[in-house]
């Protein structure tokens, strides 16, 4: 037996595939909604004797790494090796692919990076006011610890110089998004983050992509939050924050509650609400859909209550719907966010989650609220939106 059938024997397809979308009983088999396409009536199948899957919607199927190659975007290699680290095969005989050697160099960079960062947050005296600006906004010590987060000191090129010291090439640093090159001939770099509170950026198996850094000073004419650039490994519509974190508790209670930035995340879990994750403050993505897609088969919206917050629950509504996602939407009563309604009234947080409200209430008031249902004008605006969709 090669290296490839001892791990294919050891490993559980149904266990493999249960850890991405919700699956149930049927006859012999397992079955679920398609990850891979939009539909509403269940059409992916498991045989678990035969270790194979396949939809009959979209006609794809085959074996376990097929199905992370799909799910994933990894090649054949890196489905291998995640899959033995899982059963504990140790590979000897695969060389690593020129995709796989970039994306295992800027994984190792990154890990590198919120280890310096988390080092200055916890332990370092440049990292005070960090500490003070989280207790300010009421973030617990191990809230820090569970989302890892970190402080960019305020220098200009501290992290460069720390990672080419511990033999970081500098084309990597570069490719990594976290140095910039100076303009002018001398090749120097600076760091992306400076003075910012960091949140790193993980895949759902806790893996770091990125960083997320957000200034300090509420006064600050910079703008309040920077990202890694795009890189090989970063791409920020394909991720949701706290993911790692949440995506226990979203499976367990097959639902997902989406908030726009980083302190909803944090203040909902220290409300008790873990199966939270941000869309990181920008428009919903196809992407981010079917993550979310895969792994519950209901979504609650809790976004800021603003134009923005309503535009971008109206086109997260348009998009999990067409996914076949169930979706609901929060009341935030008197707060503006979610971070302060979970920050002043925990309890009163939870129960506006439990009770969400189901997707037509919330179009007819926010059409109602931006067009005058006194006036011809607005009502034919309000009929023009709603109508199609009831």
């Amino acid at each position: 037996m090669d290296q490839v059938e001892e791990v294919k024997s050891k490993v559980d397809l149904v266990e493999v595939i249960s850890s991405y979308l919700p699956l149930k009983k049927m006859g012999r088999n397992m079955g679920g909604l398609c990850p891979f396409h939009a539909e509403k009536t269940a059409s992916f199948m498991i045989s678990p004797e035969r270790q194979v899957w396949k939809c009959f919607g979209c006609s794809l199927g085959g074996d376990v790494f097929t199905f992370l190659e799909k799910i994933e975007g990894w090649d054949f290699r890196e489905a291998l090796e995640e899959l033995a680290k899982r059963v504990g095969v140790k590979l000897k005989q695969f060389e690593p692919t020129d995709k796989s050697r970039v994306r295992d160099k800027l994984i190792e960079i990154n890990k590198l990076t919120t280890k310096f960062y988390s080092h200055l947050l916890f332990n370092h005296p440049a990292g005070e006011r960090a500490r003070k600006y989280l207790a300010g906004r009421g973030i617990k010590k191990e809230t820090w610890e569970k989302f890892k987060l970190g402080y960019s000191p305020d220098s200009w090129d501290t992290l460069f110089k720390f990672l080419i010291k511990h033999k970081i090439p500098t084309a990597d640093v570069a490719m990594s998004g976290l140095a910039i090159a100076r303009s002018g001939s001398d090749r120097s770099f600076y760091d992306r983050f400076r003075d910012r509170l960091i949140f790193p950026i993980s895949d759902s198996r806790g893996q770091v992509m990125g960083f997320s850094g957000r200034v300090l000073d509420a006064n600050a004419r910079e703008a309040k939050y920077v990202n890694t650039s795009e890189t090989p490994l970063f791409v920020k519509g394909s991720l949701l924050f706290g993911l790692d974190i949440a995506r226990s508790a979203i499976r367990d209670s097959n639902e997902a509650v989406l908030v726009e930035g980083e302190f909803d995340v944090l203040s909902a879990h220290q409300a008790g609400v873990e199966n939270v994750i941000a869309s990181k403050g920008t428009a919903l993505t196809e992407r981010q859909v079917a993550m979310l897609s895969r792994l519950s088969e209901s979504v609650v919206l809790c976004f800021d209550k603003d134009v923005a917050g309503d535009n971008a629950a109206r086109r997260g509504i348009e998009l999990l719907d067409m996914a076949g996602v169930s979706v609901k939407v929060a009341d935030l009563g008197g707060a503006k966010d979610p971070d302060e309604f979970a920050q002043d009234n925990p309890k009163g947080f939870t129960a506006a989650i439990a009770s969400a409200s189901n997707i037509y209430d919330f179009l007819i008031d926010s059409a109602v609220k931006r067009f005058d249902p006194k006036e011809a004008d607005g009502q034919k605006k309000i009929g023009r939106e709603i109508l199609p969709v009831l």
